[in-house]
């Protein structure tokens, strides 16, 4: 008998992400880079930041969108440095991305938020919660999931569900926000 179960993630057609990424806003840092960001989910909700794997982007957090809505959360998905359209940062060290979430969070004006990321989005997270206040941050997931996690036939002229959104799916359910 097999106890596996099988969750389905909303697909998302590429149109939607384009339109999506229309949105997308730029924050000049203290240090003149720009920090690409999209924010996805309900413009109310409880924020949490999301750091994407390399090679990728802030349009990866297109494919949370509907569970954000969903789940009432609002997902701050920004470009890492040298990603999408932020800047590079010469010298830059891991733990320095700690400084730019600061940065942005005050910008939007967030008192306290999660933060969580898959593959090498996980050392973001760790950066975050080793510099940044413990009042502001509540680490919720280092670390990638099964791959097993999530199946579905990808649909024509649409991105597949990655394993990602499980994640979101179930944070509620941790604790952390």
């Amino acid at each position: 008998m097999n106890n596996h179960m099988t969750t389905y993630a909303p697909t998302i057609s590429l149109q939607e992400i384009e339109h999506l990424d229309r949105a997308r806003q730029t924050l000049t840092l203290s240090d003149n880079r720009k920090l690409a960001f999209n924010l996805y989910g309900v413009e109310d909700g409880k924020p949490m930041f999301y750091f994407h794997g390399g090679p990728s982007s802030r349009l990866e957090g297109a494919l949370l969108h509907h569970t954000a809505i969903e789940r009432g959360y609002r997902v701050i998905y920004p470009d890492r440095p040298g990603h999408g359209y932020s800047d590079m940062k010469v010298g830059y060290q891991i733990v320095d991305l700690a400084k730019d979430v600061q940065e942005l969070a005050q910008y939007l004006k967030l008192d306290r938020f999660g933060v969580m990321g898959t593959s090498g989005g996980g050392p973001p997270v760790i950066a975050c919660a080793y510099a940044l206040p413990i009042s502001w941050i509540l680490p919720c997931s280092a670390a990638g999931l099964r791959q097993s996690t999530v199946t579905q036939r990808p649909q024509k002229n649409s991105v597949p569900p990655t394993v990602s959104w499980p994640v979101l799916e179930n944070v509620g359910r941790a604790g952390c926000l």
